[in-house]
This record gives C-alpha cells, sequence and structure tokens, in this order.
C-alpha cells in the first residue's frame, strides 16, 4: 500500500469516527433496522464460555443480549462518542475500547467469537477487518457479521439520478466483493444468508433524517454533491413518489449476513 494511499484511508476513518461521534446523542432515535437485522444476526451466535468482542459496538445496544450469551462482553468502537453512549448502558466495569476493526486493540487469541453489525461496511478494506477476526479469535472461536450490499438504497440512488450523478449515500459492495474480501484474509469456509429488508416513511424528509441518523449519508469529502436546494430537494422528492405504496415511500437494505469459524491456515 503507498504511503498517499494510507494517509487518505486515515483522513477517511477520522472523518467516520467525528461524523458517528457527532450522530451519536440521536443514533437509537433511527436504529430500527439495525436492531432487526441485529437481532437476525444474533440468533446464529453459539453461546460461549469466555470472551465476546462487539466490533463497532456503537451505543452498546445488544450488550443485554451479548453479554448473556458470553462469560465476558467487551466493546470496541472507532467514534469516541459512541463510546460515551455505550459507557451510559453498560457497567463500569465493561470493557469499552476505541479503536478500528481494521487495526483492533487487542493481541492475538483472546476471543471466543467476534460480533460486528452494521459496522464493517464502513472499513477501506474490509479484509483487514476480516482477517482482524482471525486473529483475536482463539481456535475454533467463531465470528459473525453482517453489512448492506448492493441493492441497498435502490429506490434513493434513482431518484438522486434525477437530479445529479454524485454519490450521497456510501457505496456499497456486491456479493461477489464480499466472497473476494473473505478470501483474500484467508476464510473459505463459511455460511451466508442475503435478505432484503424494507423501511416505509411518511416522506423524503422522514427517510432523509433517517439514513443520516444511523450515518448512512456519509461520503467522502471529495464526492460532497453541493448545497441541498428547495429545488434541488423538490425535484428529488418528486421522483422518489413513484416508488410510494400504500405503506409509505419505501427504502431498501439488502443484507448480507456471514458466520464462520476461525481458520488456521498452513
Amino acid at each position: 500500500m503507498s504511503q498517499v494511499n494510507t494517509i487518505s484511508e486515515t483522513s477517511t476513518a477520522n472523518r467516520i469516527a467525528h461524523y458517528f461521534s457527532k450522530a451519536a446523542a440521536d443514533y437509537t432515535r433511527h436504529h430500527a433496522i439495525q436492531q432487526t437485522v441485529g437481532g437476525q444476526l444474533l440468533e446464529r451466535l453459539q453461546p460461549v464460555a469466555g470472551r465476546l468482542l462487539d466490533i463497532g459496538c456503537g451505543p452498546a445496544s445488544f450488550y443485554p443480549q451479548l453479554s448473556a450469551l458470553a462469560a465476558q462482553y467487551y466493546g470496541v468502537d472507532v467514534a469516541a462518542g459512541m463510546l460515551e453512549q455505550a459507557r451510559r448502558q453498560t457497567p463500569v466495569t465493561v470493557p469499552l475500547l476505541q479503536g478500528s476493526a481494521e487495526r483492533l486493540p487487542f493481541a492475538a487469541d483472546q476471543f471466543d467469537a467476534c460480533f460486528a453489525n452494521l459496522s464493517l461496511q464502513w472499513c477501506a478494506r474490509l479484509e483487514s477487518a476480516i482477517a482482524e477476526m482471525q486473529r483475536v479469535l482463539k481456535g475454533n472461536g467463531q465470528a459473525l457479521f453482517n453489512l448492506p450490499v448492493a441493492g441497498t438504497f435502490a429506490e434513493l440512488k434513482r431518484s438522486w439520478e434525477t437530479v445529479d450523478q454524485h454519490p450521497h449515500t456510501q457505496s456499497f459492495k456486491t456479493v461477489d466483493d464480499v466472497a473476494d474480501c473473505l478470501a483474500r484474509a484467508g476464510v473459505n469456509d463459511y455460511d451466508v444468508e442475503l435478505a432484503t429488508h424494507t423501511q416505509y416513511f411518511v416522506d423524503t424528509r422522514a427517510l432523509l433524517q433517517s439514513i443520516k441518523g444511523v450515518g448512512a449519508s456519509f461520503v467522502e469529502r471529495s464526492q460532497q454533491p453541493g448545497l441541498m436546494t428547495p429545488r434541488r430537494f423538490a425535484n428529488f422528492s418528486k421522483h422518489y413518489e413513484r416508488f410510494r405504496t400504500d405503506q409509505g415511500l419505501p427504502l431498501t437494505w439488502v443484507i448480507m449476513s456471514i458466520k464462520f469459524n476461525k481458520q488456521i491456515n498452513n
């Protein structure tokens, strides 16, 4: 990796951390989809007698369930603001550390399970985060993560394309992209599930507020599309109305869920 790329990725990671720290106080007002898919991921987790690491723990929304399935819960998040919220939801004895999923602040062979609910899509190099899970897991330890993939926000993207050609949310990997990242991280045996979830909103303002509330509106600074003028917003809203159903304006999430056990590659 070149030094320029390393600096760029570090800068982006810092902006993401700052973005989520600012959103931390209101995050739980908008995290319905995170709770839904996180609950489904949780159903695939086998109880462990040792330590469990919640990667990208956010405000520790799943602390009660995860701590009930492991002897000791650890949380790690890149955003200091999220950890402040997590501290309010957990006992003072619970270890909560600031750190990146791509460079976990732990020694090797420390955990019996790793759990990452809708957090790894922010990684510049998904394969690095997967390799880090492999590194910190004990032999045969289990790893579970999910992330949105291509097809997510299809209605949103099509509506914005009528206004401009700039990205208005993060881009999402394809299923094949994720499979390639797993292979590069040395994970060749895993279970995968793919599911589509749809949220409904009364109008585009509520829809965009929800996306912003969970951080999905973050884009690279160099890609910012400019100010949201009333005219642009009205044009966007007009085109989004084509997707309205009896339930409201739809917002589609395509979620890829992965489970694997630590693999020793000689």
